[in-house]
């Protein structure tokens, strides 16, 4: 097997990697992304086979004309990963940073139980993030953050997103949001889970601003808004939402609600 880094510190190259790699990290194609390959399968017992492949990760081109394994920790959810030296890994925790991730890996009385390849993405310009369960409050109308539709951001960064809500509520169909950031601007359009269009509403207002969706009575609606914000100090950006009437039934965000994001680069 062979795995080629490029651009290394050999003789032939001009300059060292490390300064390669450094000019590579600040253009848009420094991201890291699968360019083909990489296929995650079942290699039997524990063991996770990652198929050749092309990518770049950080700026580094990987290219590798062999299959790779790794060994997953049993009864457990592992994560399988590509390091920026070309080698497969995994682990039950955070993946190492710069590498990239290509399946998460189930196991299950000394055997793969299930393999995934979803995952959410976030660098310092694009995000997507997916909810994997339903969150649910009740009796409650202050804003608290989703688990799951946040991402980090820096002083100064402006950022154009999206978010996609499928919602239920309680006897009083209503629900509200907003985000934690106050410079920017959003639009914001909801509707009733059926085709009555006199329950779907369309309004925009500054970031910051706590909007009212109305349901249709049926108790269950989605939710979409899109805007920008400035990034007003170093944290994180978060959706917030609560009931809009203190309500005993619950009030849901469901799993498969999303946010979208790219940074505007001026």
């Amino acid at each position: 097997m062979a795995v080629n880094v490029h651009p290394s510190d050999s003789v032939a190259d001009n300059g060292t990697a490390a300064k390669a790699i450094s000019l590579f990290n600040s253009l848009a194609a420094g991201a890291s992304y699968v360019h083909s390959g990489f296929n995650v399968t079942d290699g039997g017992g524990l063991v996770a086979s990652v198929a050749l492949g092309t990518a770049i990760i950080a700026g580094v081109l990987i290219d590798s004309d062999a299959a790779q394994t790794t060994t997953c920790a049993n009864n457990t959810t592992n994560k399988v990963y590509l390091d920026t030296d070309g080698t497969v890994g995994d682990t039950t925790g955070s993946i190492p940073a710069g590498s990239l991730f290509l399946a998460t890996v189930v196991t299950s009385g000394g055997s793969i139980t299930s393999i995934t390849v979803r995952h959410d993405v976030e660098n310092n310009l694009n995000v997507f993030k997916l909810k994997s369960s339903d969150e649910t409050v009740n009796s409650s109308t202050t804003m608290q953050d989703d688990n799951d539709l946040q991402f980090p951001i820096l002083a100064g960064q402006m950022w154009e997103f999206k978010i996609v809500l499928d919602t239920s509520s309680g006897a009083t169909p209503d629900f509200k949001f907003q985000t934690n950031q106050t410079a920017g601007h959003i639009i914001h359009f909801s509707s009733g889970r059926d085709a009555d269009i006199t329950n779907r509403s369309c309004y925009a207002a500054s970031i910051g601003t706590a909007m009212t969706v109305l349901h249709h009575s049926s108790a269950d609606g989605h939710v979409y808004a899109h805007g920008y914000f400035v990034a007003e100090a170093d944290g994180d950006f978060k959706l917030q939402w609560a009931q809009n009437t203190s309500d005993a039934g619950n009030t849901t965000v469901k799993a498969n609600s999303f946010l979208v994001a790219r940074r505007l680069l001026g």
